[in-house]
């Protein structure tokens, strides 16, 4: 003879427990049982919005930017210590068109313009080196104001020699300015040390 069994309990809203589905969970590492963990991206902490490394378009970008400045002040330097000397300031200066009586004073104007305007981009890269999104925003004005030069010289001389440097403004503020360049700039900016 079989004895009384206890009364069940009745379960509202949900079915009993024993009546839930059974379900094979795989456990992840570090994260909750039955927690499928994707890797992330090589460069990305824990997730999108997270980036820590700097991007490969950013690091593309600062050392165009850092080639282009070094240039301009090699150039700069160049044209100044050939500023000392007659002949090269009479070829440069006719190239120019500029009269004989101004050769020196044009030169040194000009050598001293390319190596200042070398040295302000290089110091806005520096800036956006570390992460600094003003940095990159200066870097952007710079290159247009340089873009705009030498597209003024295009039309007014008939040259095509600055097409080469107007094309790598352009690719070098662009790279500054993709997707995950924008992610790290933003992350760096949120995760930035007091004294950093």
């Amino acid at each position: 003879m079989n004895s009384p069994q206890p009364p069940q309990p009745e379960w509202t809203g949900q079915p009993a427990p024993d009546a839930w589905p059974q379900q094979q969970w795989q456990g992840a590492p570090g994260g909750p049982a039955g927690w499928q963990q994707q890797p992330y991206p090589a460069g990305w902490a824990s997730g999108p919005e997270t980036p820590v490394r700097m991007p490969g378009t950013v690091i593309a970008g600062l050392v165009m930017t850092y080639i282009g400045g070094g240039v301009m002040v090699l150039i700069g330097l160049v044209l100044l210590i050939g500023s000392a000397n007659s002949e090269f300031s009479t070829a440069f200066a006719s190239g120019l068109g500029a009269p004989r009586e101004a050769l020196s004073f044009v030169l040194v104007a000009v050598a001293l313009f390319v190596l200042v305007f070398g040295a302000i981009v290089i110091l806005p890269a520096v800036l956006a080196n570390k992460g600094r999104n003003g940095g990159r925003i200066a870097l952007t004005v710079i290159g247009g104001i340089a873009v705009a030069l030498n597209l003024i010289s295009l039309v007014v001389q008939g040259k095509l020699g600055g097409l080469l440097s107007t094309a790598w403004i352009a690719v070098a503020v662009g790279l500054l300015w993709t997707g995950r360049a924008t992610a790290w700039f933003q992350y760096r900016a949120r995760h930035r040390h007091p004294a950093g």
